[in-house]
């Protein structure tokens, strides 16, 4: 029976604590949605998946969207701004900054929980992570009216300064548009109230994790750091359902508008140590029904079921051991011996190739140790476990 407790330590428990969908209704559970998935361990942009531009938007002038500007290295995927050594006219607009956008290829993204772990450039210029659709769609009054939807998780900037969107340096703010044109050809931007999050941390002071939920065509639920929850009902006195359509993942870098936002300056975006934002991850969950089959790809002995470290390496002194006895067990450090790839990653809980991480709890005497095991997409060591007591 402790064998057996054993491995459900390890394989019930095996995702991300730090970074974690929701509770799921009862009777659902969360998997992993790949395509608007990415670790960023590469050294470049999946391009299956990317876009390194914004195919039906250049940019808010003076920010142009420019492909020099995304990089993929180190495990981040990297925005930088930068001026431009003179300007460029594009359609008649006049561009002298280099902004970036990482646009998903597919626009399928759909009711389910979203999340990214990001640090905003230590500028005025934004650090985004939102969804849009990329056309319009035949209105509700059927009179030649068009709408589209936006869904902002995250909008931010790193730096506060003597402009009326200085708060826009800290916290997390969602908000949701119905972009409508009326039947006289009228466009108005129709939001729900804001959600926000106070933090007094600037934005690029440190990571944070920012996550959404969209619920169904009226709600959405929003998550700073993994806290409590706050929710808002989009706008629908146009639609009673105004956001029934699937949308795009977007990953911006822009200049926002003054006087709300002031532009940066030509120092700051000459700075290395200032003018990138990075992005750690984004990942995507759907809910499905509990005692729904997913294939499963599980490494083997990757609960340690035969009792020995196959698939394993090890290093320390004493080094790791398998125990039938959680109680008496005592571990320094495992590292997986494999290199996942695609093919044949792990899967767990969520149905993730990506990182996973589980704790567990081993008492001996009056010490209780406490492991973190963290599994990372391509790295060469995959897992590591840190203690404490």
């Amino acid at each position: 029976m402790k064998k057996t407790i054993l491995i459900l330590l390890f394989s019930a428990f095996v995702y991300n604590t730090f970074a974690t969908p929701p509770l799921p209704p009862i009777g659902k559970r969360w998997v992993l949605n790949e395509d608007y998935s990415d670790e960023f361990n590469g050294t470049s942009l999946d391009n299956f998946k990317w876009y390194d531009y914004h195919p039906t938007w250049k940019g808010r002038s003076p920010g142009l969207f420019m492909a020099s500007q995304v990089k993929v290295a180190d495990g981040y995927l990297s925005i930088k701004g930068e001026k431009m050594t003179k300007d460029t006219v594009v359609n008649g607009e006049t561009y002298n900054i280099k902004c970036g956008a990482v646009i998903s290829k597919k626009q399928t993204a759909f009711f389910g929980y979203y999340e990214c772990r990001l640090k905003a450039s230590k500028t005025s210029l934004s650090t985004t992570f939102w969804f849009s659709n990329r056309n319009k769609f035949n209105g509700p009054k059927g009179c030649g009216d068009k709408y589209s939807q936006e869904w902002d998780i995250q909008e931010c900037i790193g730096r506060a300064g003597n402009f009326q969107g200085s708060w826009f340096s800290a916290g997390m703010h969602s908000n949701a548009h119905y972009w409508y044109t009326d039947c006289s050809s009228v466009n108005t931007d129709n939001r729900a109230p804001e959600v926000r999050f106070e933090s007094n941390e600037l934005a690029s002071a440190n990571f944070n994790t920012y996550g959404g939920w969209w619920k169904d065509e009226n709600t959405a639920s929003y998550y700073f750091n993994n806290g409590t929850e706050k929710s808002h009902s989009f706008y629908n006195a146009i639609s009673p359902k105004p956001f029934p359509n699937p949308m795009g993942m977007n990953l911006v870098c822009e200049t926002y508008p003054y006087p709300w936002i002031e532009l940066p300056t030509d120092a700051e975006l000459s700075d290395p140590q200032k003018n990138t934002c990075y992005y750690d991850w984004v990942r995507a969950y759907t809910l499905v029904d509990a005692a729904e089959v997913i294939n499963k790809n599980l490494v083997a002995n990757g609960d340690l079921e035969t009792g020995d470290l196959t698939n394993w390496s090890k290093w320390g002194t004493p080094g790791p051991t398998v125990v039938s006895d959680p109680e008496k067990c005592l571990l320094w450090k495992v590292c997986c011996s494999h290199n996942w790839t695609r093919s044949s990653g792990v899967s767990s809980y969520f149905k993730t190739k990506y990182q996973l991480q589980t704790k567990l709890l081993c008492k001996s005497n009056n010490w209780e140790y406490y492991f973190w095991f963290e599994i990372k997409f391509n790295f060469s060591c995959c897992c590591k476990c840190r203690s404490y007591w």
